[in-house]
């Protein structure tokens, strides 16, 4: 499971969906089979990305987790993603990096906010 894993590509939210930006607020909304996501841009939320879903709590992301998800450009593998990072920390152990990068992406799967 986990090398079918490594393997799948995925997108965020506002490039697999249709998705259209507010001037006036600032925010982009996109919308899903799931309805309409908000995403609120890091320069409104002093760094954070934050996606506030149809239901339930919004997701915060920053930091690592917003490079993650940014990298979740359709393009890149979960393999790629791990191995980038790897690249950019360099400190950290990679087997570390490599259970950190499946599960944040898993629960952001698991939350609708990535599509792959």
């Amino acid at each position: 499971m986990i090398g079918e894993f490594a393997e799948r590509k995925f997108k965020m939210i506002d490039v697999a969906f249709t998705s259209s930006f507010d001037e006036k607020s600032n925010l982009t909304r996109v919308d899903t089979n799931n309805g309409e996501y908000i995403i609120v841009p890091p320069h409104l939320t002093e760094g954070m990305l934050v996606i506030i879903p149809p239901e339930g709590a919004p997701t915060v992301l920053e930091d690592e987790s917003l490079r993650v998800y940014r990298l979740c450009d359709g393009e890149n593998t979960v393999s790629d993603i791990i191995e980038t990072l790897k690249e950019e920390y360099p400190d950290e152990k990679d087997e570390d990096i490599a259970v950190k990068v499946r599960f944040f992406m898993k629960s952001l799967v698991d939350e609708d906010i990535l599509s792959g």
